[in-house]
């Protein structure tokens, strides 16, 4: 802070070295004594022409104003503004599991997920015939691990689902998976075979033979 009068307002105010919560707040000027508030808060004195700030909030405009101490006096203040740097926003992992479970009209699809630097606020599934292009959404509570059973399949139709987690940033979705539903009993029903018992009539045990 380069003061040329008794009490001349600090110059040259500028914030360096800005990151994610803290700055480096300098100036010139001839004072012993300064002082410097943020945002219109509490004063702080200092005894130099530079102060770091810390514990502030990422991605935050903030404004700093600087004003010198002389003796009795005190100068007009000057401010400068900066924004501190957005924190680097890291994913949540997704790991969509292999579905269990199978039958001819439903399967047990699970995921594992791993917050990243974001809290989670929904997660769940999403999934749909390979032949259609519109997914289905089935929420799931939040958590590391979550397994969610589908329902009201179609038989020996090939299916793809997929995990996801959402936080303020987004959507985040794990791998694409497939599955085929079983074909239905009545199908196996329908289909006749023959089969001869042996002994006949059995006791104990018997040998299944199939003919056909």
């Amino acid at each position: 802070l380069d003061a040329s009068s008794p009490c001349d307002a600090p110059t040259n105010l500028s914030a360096n070295n800005i990151a994610e919560t803290s700055v480096e707040i300098t100036c010139e000027g001839t004072a012993n004594t300064y002082e410097i508030k943020v945002n219109g808060g509490a004063v702080e004195t200092h005894m130099t022409t530079s102060a770091t700030l810390t514990d502030l909030t990422s991605g935050t405009e903030y404004t700093v104003e600087v004003r010198a101490i002389c003796e009795t006096q005190t100068s007009p203040w000057t401010s400068t503004t900066f924004t501190t740097l957005s924190e680097e926003v890291v994913s949540p992992t997704i790991i969509t599991l292999p579905a269990t479970n199978i039958t001819h009209s439903s399967a047990e699809i699970s995921a594992d997920i791993l917050a990243g630097s974001e809290e989670i606020t929904s997660q769940g599934f999403k999934y749909k015939a390979t032949s259609s292009e519109q997914w289905i959404t089935l929420n799931s509570t939040i958590g590391e691990h979550m397994t969610e059973t589908i329902e009201g399949l179609e038989t020996e139709i090939t299916y793809e689902y997929k995990a996801f987690a959402t936080t303020n940033s987004g959507t985040f979705e794990g791998d694409v998976r497939t599955f085929t539903t079983l074909a239905s009993l009545n199908d196996a029903v329908a289909n006749t075979i023959t089969a001869t018992i042996y002994p006949n009539p059995a006791t104990t045990t018997a040998t299944l033979k199939v003919e056909g």
